[in-house]
């Protein structure tokens, strides 16, 4: 009896051991299975989808849809946020044309804000009122040149803010056409300028700092010919111009820095023919010129407070004088 038992003790004891090494050779061949299975689907041989849908919804624990993801009926891929209340507050897709896009909701789920890619690749940043109209946008363009422009109610341009290529800085303000009719900006060498627009956008009326300070201002018809100067020159002193429907000078009136008032009358080729000086001694002449800008005729008063008439050659000599000048 003792025997037996001694021999059942072995026999269970065997049969243990083998139990676990059955276990282990087991665990050992899954393991190789799944480092198998890993490998050939990371190579792509096998399980190359695991799940076909047109979309997918996620949802909270109290059974609310939270995240919703699917192809729309353009057949680009949408991803929907949802707040618990079931609205959506965020989505991120591509709209028709493939071009990337993110939107941003208020909670009666009205856009507020949105961000996208241009055609172009240019990054697009919009904010949006409480009605889902545009009021302001933001883009910088493939050339480097950032702008942003400021929306009314009709989604009309109302201002515009840019930087050119070059550097130079601008701001625009237009009607409620979007027509510009005000811009300001400083140029690459450094003129700041202010520009005025007719309804049809043509420009009107500059004004403008040159780079040693003196300021100008022009003023320009319907073909953008300037007609009439007024400005200060490098020595302080005013002056304005008036030009034909050419835009060449025909009458420039002046204080020079010796504080005498000129007009001068030009001819269609810009050449000074008439003169009329008025200098702070008294001296007053009006002075005819050739076509080569010789003086030919002085009529005035001299500084004496007496009348003279003189008529000269080509050469400046006279000719004629009243009263005749003592050599």
């Amino acid at each position: 009896m003792g025997w037996q038992l001694s021999h059942l003790q072995k026999h269970l004891k065997k049969m243990k051991w083998q139990h676990y090494f059955h276990i282990f050779i087991s665990w050992v061949f899954n393991m190789i299975l799944l480092i198998f299975l890993f490998i050939t689907w990371q190579q792509g041989r096998t399980y190359d989808e695991i799940l076909r849908v047109r979309g997918v919804t996620i949802l909270d624990e109290s059974g609310n849809p939270r995240i919703n993801l699917l192809i729309d009926n353009k057949n680009q891929p949408v991803i929907g946020f949802y707040d618990k209340y079931g609205k959506n507050r965020l989505t991120l897709g591509l709209e028709a044309h493939g071009l990337p896009v993110i939107q941003m909701n208020d909670e009666k789920e009205t856009r507020r804000m949105g961000l996208s890619l241009s055609s172009r690749g240019d990054p697009i940043l919009g904010l949006f009122d409480a009605e889902g109209k545009r009021r302001l946008g933001l883009t910088v363009q493939s050339d480097g040149s950032p702008i942003m422009g400021f929306y009314d109610k009709l989604d009309k341009v109302r201002i515009g803010i840019n930087v050119n290529p070059d550097g130079t800085p601008i701001l625009w303000i237009n009607d409620s056409l979007g027509q510009h009719r005000f811009a300001v900006g400083i140029d690459p060498d450094n003129k700041t300028s202010l520009q005025m627009y007719n309804r049809k956008g043509e420009e009107c009326l500059t004004l403008t700092t040159l780079p040693n300070g003196t300021p100008l201002i022009t003023f320009k018809d319907a073909t953008k010919k300037v007609r009439i100067v007024l400005g200060l020159n490098p020595d302080g002193s005013p002056v304005l111009g008036l030009s034909d429907s050419r835009g060449k000078h025909r009458l420039v009136l002046y204080v020079d820095d010796k504080d005498t008032v000129a007009v001068n009358l030009y001819d269609a080729n810009e050449i000074n023919h008439i003169g009329l000086t008025n200098a702070s001694d008294g001296k007053s002449f009006l002075v005819f010129y050739d076509i080569s800008g010789n003086v030919r005729i002085g009529i005035g008063i001299d500084t004496d407070g007496k009348p003279r008439i003189e008529l000269l050659d080509d050469k400046g000599n006279p000719i004629f004088q009243i009263p005749k000048k003592e050599q």
